[in-house]
């Protein structure tokens, strides 16, 4: 293990792209600063992800958090790291901005790459607040097979495709189904979602899902 990073902030959709790039095939030890309690399941999955967009990281440590890694002298069993890589939130911000298109009208929200949680899906339905989604914008959710039964049973999918939202389950962003979007501007919170789509000719503004939502009542990113 030979890297160590330092955050101020956790935030899961602008974790840099040459902090994955900088890790290889490596694995890192991570300690965050000015953490206020753990972070969600949700932010541990986009953070895999978010590393292995940028890299090929097999396994990450952060200290205080998983178990291997109480202390960061446990974390390091005791090697010394070869670098170190500090990242402020001032960098978290310009990397997102870096890899982000410039905001305007958008033709597609996409939300779920990787699949959303049952609990994220509920979120989108209090931000939405019984908002619809502007005429000639797609607002698509992937998530997995047992989060949209539980969004059937809820009837949390019924609410929300009533107001424009659509959940679809165990499909990706990276399939041929979603070319009729291809051509205008989409917003996602996942930059995951952004490359894989942009390589597909459909550039991507990447904002917080609070915002994707309200790009998706306007029909604009800001």
């Amino acid at each position: 293990m030979d890297r160590k990073a330092y955050f101020r902030a956790w935030a899961s959709i602008a974790i840099p792209l040459n902090f994955g790039r900088s890790c290889g095939n490596r694995v890192p030890v991570l300690r965050f600063g000015n953490l206020s309690g753990r972070p969600t399941p949700e932010s541990l999955l986009y953070l895999g992800a978010e590393l292995n967009t940028s890299g090929a990281v097999p396994m990450y440590h952060i200290v205080g958090l998983t178990p291997e890694a109480p202390t960061l002298e446990a974390a390091f069993g005791g090697r010394v790291p070869q670098a170190e890589l500090v990242v402020t939130a001032k960098d978290l911000e310009e990397q997102q901005e870096a890899i982000s298109e410039k905001a305007g009208p958008v033709n597609l929200v996409m939300l779920g790459c990787p699949h959303y949680s049952y609990r994220q899906i509920r979120e989108i339905e209090r931000l939405m607040a019984g908002r619809r989604v502007r005429e000639g914008v797609g607002f698509w959710v992937l998530t997995s097979f047992d989060a949209l039964e539980l969004a059937n049973r809820s009837g949390e999918r019924e609410r929300l495709a009533a107001l424009g939202v659509e959940l679809v389950a165990d499909t990706c962003i990276d399939e041929p189904c979603w070319k009729s979007f291809e051509g205008g501007l989409g917003v996602t919170d996942s930059p995951k979602c952004a490359y894989y789509r942009e390589r597909r000719g459909q550039p991507f503004v990447i904002r917080r899902l609070s915002e994707c939502v309200e790009a998706a009542v306007l029909g604009e990113v800001r």
